[in-house]
């Protein structure tokens, strides 16, 4: 893609970055469920919409299929960001409200004596 730009890029190639794509991105939302139980439902988006764009875009050039990618990726980091950082939903706590515990003593670091913080 970068010695021919403007040339349509081939099925390997292709291939390689839907693949790549996917087992980082996949890898992430893995993690992201295994550390708090939530479905990255944007980033499995995003693997969804690059494999689709790589299946499709057969014809087109390869520095158009690098910027579709980076536009899938922003907007769908975007989108996650807004979900997950935005006003607390009803009965929840915002990320932000989060209150730091002294893990030994089970006690806000605040109230813990002066030798545990």
């Amino acid at each position: 893609m970068a010695l021919h730009p403007t040339e349509s890029t081939p099925a390997a190639f292709r291939f390689m970055i839907a693949a790549g794509f996917a087992l980082f991105f996949g890898g992430m939302a893995a993690g992201v469920y295994r550390s708090f139980r939530q479905v990255a439902t944007e980033r499995l988006t995003a693997i969804a919409a690059v494999a689709l764009l790589m299946i499709l875009g057969a014809d087109i050039h390869g520095v158009w299929l690098i910027v579709l990618i980076d536009v899938i990726v922003l907007t769908t980091l975007a989108v996650e960001h807004l979900r997950i950082e935005g006003p607390a939903r009803a009965g929840h706590e915002s990320v932000d409200d989060a209150q730091v515990v002294d893990d030994a003593a089970q006690e806000p670091l605040e109230q813990a004596p002066a030798g545990r913080r």
